[in-house]
């Protein structure tokens, strides 16, 4: 037997796939958004967009900005 990948993609098949009409890159607005300190946001996984995603195990979870970089 193989043995199973464990990379940081590895079982996200349904978390990372977007329906027939979200296909594609998200509208500009949608990374030029500004939180404020305090702010409540939740976490969402941009499937077509990998570079600097949090893990998937972070995917719809609710968390507080304590800080933002520029």
């Amino acid at each position: 037997m193989v043995k199973s990948s464990k990379g940081s993609r590895s079982r996200t098949r349904g978390t990372l796939t977007k329906e027939v009409r979200e296909r594609g890159m998200p509208p500009v607005t949608r990374y030029l958004q500004t939180f404020e300190v305090g702010d409540r946001v939740i976490v969402r996984l941009e499937a077509s967009d990998p570079h600097g995603q949090p893990h998937p195990r972070y995917q719809g979870r609710v968390v507080t900005v304590l800080g933002t970089t520029i």
